[in-house]
């Protein structure tokens, strides 16, 4: 299937992406089959890739609710390193939006702790 930009865009709409927003998230031709293919898995390629200093909250919180919403489940194993130390202040963060969405989705079943 070749895809242009309006199907790609009219994907993430559907997934609760704003328009303004999915045009920002859809920089590159290349994207356009990968986002009409699998929008999800798109949307969770781009959540392990944001950082919160270069993008607005508004989008960060977009994205986040959008991945709820259609009950993503991240790549545990990319998004974590493990840790022998259990607590929330010894946890050791690769990548902080992955940690956050996982313990959205009660992803973060590594021994005891209680992380409510």
């Amino acid at each position: 299937m070749v895809s242009n930009a309006q199907d790609a865009i009219a994907a993430l709409l559907a997934c609760g992406i704003e328009d303004d927003f999915a045009q920002d998230l859809i920089t590159h031709e290349s994207d356009y089959d990968k986002v009409c293919n699998d929008p999800l898995n798109y949307l969770g390629d781009q959540w392990m890739e944001i950082n919160a200093a270069f993008v607005p909250a508004n989008d960060v919180h977009q994205l986040e609710a959008a991945m709820i919403a259609l009950h993503f489940r991240p790549d545990v194993a990319k998004s974590y390193s493990r840790t022998l130390i259990n607590t929330q202040g010894h946890i050791r963060l690769r990548e902080p939006f992955s940690w956050a969405m996982m313990f959205a989705n009660g992803l973060y079943k590594y021994g005891s702790a209680d992380l409510s």
